[in-house]
């Protein structure tokens, strides 16, 4: 947007200033300026007090919004870095995998020589009647048919 000079009254006071916000916002500020300097007014003391407490008070909000930016950037930059650690933990398990796979794919001969496997067997399927494991509760005949055990 470009600049532009704007017309405002501030507590009755005329300002002329460049701008590129709209109008609403300018006077959104000009409400909230003038509601500050309400705020701060009291029955005695000099009339510039009030112009002095609402500056103080706008310059506390700016600096506490800064203050809240910055660490609100900070976490960002962290969790960004966390993400980034994570990043290259899931990459170097991939790679690890995709070893591990081709390895599998290449059968004992691509193995190392002194690489041991145990051997797998399903837990629950007894291979021998004096193994433990689950056993049917239906015993097939010869002739294909099931019976309760």
């Amino acid at each position: 947007m470009e600049k532009r000079r704007v017309r405002l009254m501030v507590n009755g006071m005329p300002v002329s200033l460049l701008t590129d916000e709209s109008d609403e916002y300018m006077q959104e500020l000009v409400r909230q300026v003038e509601a500050d300097i309400h705020g701060a007014e009291t029955p005695y003391g000099p009339t510039e007090r009030p112009l002095l407490m609402a500056a103080l008070n706008l310059c506390d909000r700016a600096i506490r919004a800064e203050k809240e930016g910055d660490e609100l950037k900070k976490q960002l930059e962290e969790k960004e870095a966390r993400l980034n650690q994570q990043e290259d933990q899931i990459r170097a398990l991939r790679a690890s995998l995709e070893r591990l796979e081709g390895a599998a794919c290449a059968g004992a001969d691509g193995l190392d020589a002194g690489a041991v496997f145990a051997e797998h067997r399903n837990p629950f399927r007894a291979q021998e009647e004096t193994e433990p494991g689950l056993k049917s509760f239906f015993e097939i005949d010869a002739d294909g048919g099931k019976h309760n055990a």
